[in-house]
């Protein structure tokens, strides 16, 4: 259980939990999204940050950001190298 991994780490080393942020795939967290939510609450719930690193490079679409608890996004390059260029 990744959360209780992270907890007893916290624990160990004394981390203020805030100074921790996880960075995650989108193919990691989008793949069974339920779980994905359970656990990411569970860590925020803890005051660990939560990182969605990768966004754009699996088949996911904004309104998945939504439901999945991240405080931040990281956006491949790919997702928007032609944005000024393709309109679409």
């Amino acid at each position: 259980d990744l959360a209780e991994q992270v907890r007893r780490v916290l624990d160990d080393t004394r981390l203020e939990p805030s100074r921790l942020h996880l960075e995650l795939t989108e193919t990691a967290v989008l793949g069974d999204e339920a779980q994905a939510i359970a656990l990411l609450a569970r860590l925020r719930a803890m005051g660990v940050r939560i990182w969605l690193d990768d966004f754009g490079t699996g088949f996911s679409g904004l309104s998945h950001l939504r439901r999945v608890p991240v405080d931040g996004v990281k956006i491949d390059r790919s997702f928007i190298a032609d944005m000024l260029r393709d309109p679409d």
